[in-house]
């Protein structure tokens, strides 16, 4: 008897232990999305509704905007035109201050710092603002806005028709001279059509000229390879076989990858990013509501979603890599060591884009 005494005493006494272990541990965590911003939360569904105007992705924003409407009982109306068309509509509202949309989500830079320019984007430092990386957010004295999304340069490659080891030189994107990628082995997309795929390039002549420059573009242009009018297009064909390794919009690959083809992806460095912001309108009809979206399109679980509907990366790295898209797990997977951000806010890229096309319509005739 006395045995089981001390046997209960001594449970007695673990139970108490873990009990209070327990409650530290849980006091240690941190408060829910729900907890951090209740008042939010509750003045948000008074308004009961939010706008959310974007011009990234179509289906991934329907996705979205459904989940934020299950998960706060918030009336979403989501609308969604290419980035040039949403942000005219933005613009035109905002200017003759008949405004609709609270939020404003730009798949291109240029409309969205136009827009923090112009006075239409709000200032609002939302909770997990540090922790972007260094000049990711757009952070104007008068405007913020936050890279929800991000799409990045790399090479794609068949797995057929090309082996991990003949590719493993492509550390960096000088290695794509290599003869082993010339006489129509090596697909790029044409720069000319695409601001993402022009990052790049942009890098090559204009921030590490002296390590590529013109010079470079014409031994690529020796290399002879295949140019594609749209990076679409090239994902197609690299995925088909018809040519075996290219240049190419990551998303592109990502995509051909899911759908089951036999695509591999690596990213030379430095990698170019692009990154897609949203930020508030600065006249919002439903201001409350327009923070608590944005607060949680930039918070872990928001992004967790936003990723789940669109398919493609984050604008928060450390997000990525704890919750990677399928294509992370494969072998061949290497996370980017370096990033190199084009569109930060200091160029004016619609005018270095200008001057870029005719180099390039003459480089490859």
């Amino acid at each position: 008897m006395a045995k089981l005494r001390g046997t209960v005493a001594w449970s007695a006494t673990l139970g108490v232990a873990l009990l209070i272990a327990a409650t530290s541990a849980v006091a240690q965590q941190p408060a829910s999305f729900d907890a951090r911003f209740a008042d939010l939360i509750k003045a948000a569904k008074a308004e009961g509704q939010v706008t959310w105007y974007q011009g990234v992705l179509e289906q991934g924003g329907t996705g979205f905007a459904t989940h934020f409407q299950n998960r706060f009982g918030i009336k979403v109306n989501h609308q969604f035109m290419p980035s040039g068309p949403i942000y005219e509509r933005f613009r035109t509202e905002s200017a003759s201050k008949q405004n609709i949309a609270d939020v404003f989500s730009s798949g291109d830079a240029g409309p969205m710092l136009a827009a923090m320019k112009a006075g239409y984007i709000a200032k609002y430092d939302t909770a997990s603002k540090s922790l972007y990386p260094k000049g990711w957010v757009y952070d104007q004295p008068n405007a913020t806005a936050y890279p929800t999304q991000r799409v990045q340069m790399a090479v794609a490659y068949n797995t057929r028709l090309m082996k991990p080891d003949d590719v493993k030189v492509l550390a960096t994107w000088k290695s794509l001279l290599d003869p082993k990628f010339a006489d129509g082995k090596l697909a790029l997309g044409d720069p000319t059509r695409s601001l993402t795929a022009f990052s790049l390039y942009f890098y090559m002549l204009r921030v590490n000229e002296a390590a590529y420059g013109r010079a470079f573009l014409d031994k690529l242009a020796a290399q002879k390879p295949v140019v594609y009018s749209s990076h679409t297009q090239e994902g197609a064909r690299i995925a088909a076989g018809e040519v075996p390794i290219g240049v190419i919009v990551d998303i592109i690959a990502i995509n051909q990858y899911d759908l089951g083809a036999p695509i591999a992806i690596i990213y030379p460095s430095p990698t170019p990013v692009i990154l897609q912001h949203t930020g508030i309108s600065s006249n919002a009809p439903h201001p409350n509501a327009a923070k608590l979206f944005l607060e949680y399109i930039t918070s872990e679980e928001g992004l967790i979603e936003w990723k789940k509907s669109s398919g493609g990366l984050t604008g928060l790295p450390s997000v990525d890599a704890a919750r990677g898209l399928k294509y992370t797990s494969e072998p061949w997977y290497r996370e980017p060591k370096e990033f190199f951000i084009a569109e930060d806010g200091t160029r004016d890229m619609q005018e270095e884009y200008k001057r870029f096309a005719p180099i390039w319509k003459e480089v490859f005739k």
